[in-house]
C-alpha cells in the first residue's frame, strides 16, 4: 500500500507500494508546506490521501484515471470501518487534491467539476457541485456525496476493561509482528506501543501530542511512591500550539525512561538516527499520528486514540471530585463541593482554553461515580486509585502551603 515518508527537512514524500515516487501527490503536499500550512494539517491530509491512493492501487487504477464510481465505492468501503465524519474528511482531502492537480495542469482539465449553462455537455470523471453563493467555507466547489454526520451528543466513554483488553490485544499483535529487516525475526516495540497507549489513557494526550512527546520533556527516573504525581510539560503537537503541563504517575515516568534507555537505544544504535521524539519507528524516525491510529484500529476497530484521551479525562475528573469530597469532609462543614474548580482543573489537564458543556458532563459523571465505587472494579484498582489520590492531595497541600 502507498505510504508517506518524511524527509529530514520535514517534507512529505508519497511512495507507492512498489517503492516508486508518486510525483503529483508529493508535489501537492510539498506545495502546502511552502504555502505555510501547519505540519499537523499537512500530516492529516497526507494520511487521508494515502488511504485513497492505496484503495486505487489495490484495484490497479492510476490516480488520474479514477472516476466518480470509484469515489463512491471508496466512501462506502470506508464507512464500514470508520465514523462518517472521518470518511468525509478523507473525501474532502481527495477532492482537494484533484482540484489542485487539475488547476496546476498536472492532470487533465476534466478530472473534477460540474456541468453548467456554458458547457452543458461537459462530462467530468468526478462530479461535484458548484459552490453556493453564501458558502462560508470559501471552497471552489461543494461535495454532494458526503455522508450525513449525526449531531454530536455527549462524548462516548470506554471502560477500564476495554482499555485493558486493548492493551492485551496490542501486546499480542506486537508479539506476532517480526522485524522485516532482521533475519533473526526479533519481536519489536512492545513496550513502545504500550507506553503510547498509556500516555493517551493516563495523561490524556491527543494522538499528535503522544507521538510528539520529546525526550527533554520527560523527567528523570523517580524515587518514592510509584503513584505520586509528576509534572510533564507538553510543548509540541498541542491544539493551537499552546503548551501546557500535565501530571502523570511516577510509575509511567520510570517506565518511559526505561524504554528510552533500553528498547529505544537499541533502535538508535542500529539505525544511527536519534530524533528528539520519545517514540520512534524501527527505522529510527519519529512516529506519526497515523501510526498510532492504525495500531489502535487494527486491534480494536471500535476504539480510537481519542477514546483513550476521554477515558483519561474522566478518570482525572473522578480523582478531582474525590479530592473535593475529602476536603469538604475534613473542613467539618457542609459547604458545597467546588465543581467550578474541578472544571478548571479538567480544562487545564485536557489542554483547552475554556471549559464548556463537555467538561460539565465529565464532572456530572464523576459526581455520580464517586458517590460509591462505581469507577473502581477490583481491590487492586482501589489500591491504585488511593495511591494516586494521595499524590494529588499532596500536590494540593503543597499549593495551599505555598500560597500562604
Amino acid at each position: 500500500m502507498a505510504r508517506v515518508v518524511w524527509t529530514e527537512h520535514q517534507h512529505p514524500v508519497v511512495i507507492a507500494q512498489n517503492g516508486a515516487l508518486m510525483q503529483v501527490p508529493t508535489h501537492w503536499l510539498i506545495s502546502l508546506t511552502t504555502d505555510g500550512w501547519k505540519e499537523s494539517y499537512i500530516s492529516d491530509l497526507a494520511g487521508r490521501i494515502v488511504h485513497w491512493l492505496s484503495f486505487l492501487e489495490e484495484r490497479s487504477i492510476d490516480a488520474e484515471e479514477a472516476i466518480h464510481d470509484d469515489i463512491i465505492e471508496f466512501r462506502d468501503a470506508e464507512a464500514e470501518r470508520v465514523l462518517p465524519g472521518t470518511v468525509n474528511s478523507k473525501l474532502q482531502a481527495v477532492i482537494q487534491f484533484y482540484w489542485w492537480a487539475q488547476k496546476k495542469a498536472f492532470y487533465r482539465p476534466t478530472i473534477v467539476g460540474w456541468r453548467d449553462f456554458y458547457k452543458p455537455d461537459q462530462i467530468y470523471q468526478i462530479e461535484v457541485n458548484a459552490p453556493k453563493a453564501n458558502s462560508r467555507n470559501g471552497t471552489d466547489y461543494a461535495i454532494p456525496f458526503l455522508l450525513k454526520v449525526p449531531s454530536k451528543g455527549n462524548p462516548r466513554l470506554i471502560t477500564k476493561q476495554q482499555v485493558g483488553e486493548l492493551m492485551t490485544s496490542v501486546r499480542n499483535r506486537t508479539e506476532n509482528i517480526r522485524r522485516k529487516d532482521a533475519d533473526d525475526a526479533i519481536m519489536i516495540h512492545q513496550r513502545r506501543n504500550e507506553l503510547m497507549l498509556r500516555w493517551a489513557s493516563e495523561g490524556g494526550l491527543r494522538r499528535r501530542e503522544v507521538v510528539s512527546l520529546q525526550k527533554s520533556c520527560v523527567p528523570g527516573p523517580q524515587k518514592g511512591s510509584y503513584k505520586k504525581r509528576v509534572e510533564v510539560p507538553i510543548t509540541l503537537g498541542t491544539k493551537n500550539s499552546s503548551p501546557r503541563t500535565i501530571s502523570v504517575t511516577a510509575e509511567l515516568i520510570n517506565a518511559t525512561n526505561q524504554y528510552i534507555m533500553e528498547e529505544r537505544q537499541d533502535i538508535v544504535d542500529q539505525t544511527k538516527a536519534d530524533p528528539d521524539s520519545v517514540f520512534v519507528t524501527e527505522n529510527g524516525t519519529k512516529m506519526t499520528p497515523g501510526n498510532l491510529s492504525k495500531m489502535v484500529s487494527r486491534c480494536d476497530p471500535g476504539i480510537t486514540p481519542h477514546d483513550l484521551r476521554r477515558y483519561a479525562i474522566y478518570r482525572f475528573a473522578c480523582h478531582k471530585y474525590l479530592e473535593e469530597r475529602l476536603l469538604v469532609k475534613a473542613s467539618g462543614d457542609r459547604k458545597k463541593i467546588d465543581e467550578d474548580s474541578i472544571e478548571r482543573a479538567l480544562t487545564g489537564f485536557a489542554g483547552h482554553n475554556d471549559s464548556g458543556t463537555t467538561f460539565k458532563y465529565y464532572v456530572s459523571l464523576a459526581r455520580v461515580a464517586t458517590e460509591g465505587a462505581a469507577h473502581l472494579q477490583t481491590i487492586d484498582d482501589e489500591i491504585d486509585a488511593l495511591e494516586e489520590r494521595i499524590g494529588l492531595l499532596k500536590e494540593r497541600k503543597k499549593e495551599v502551603t505555598e500560597s500562604m
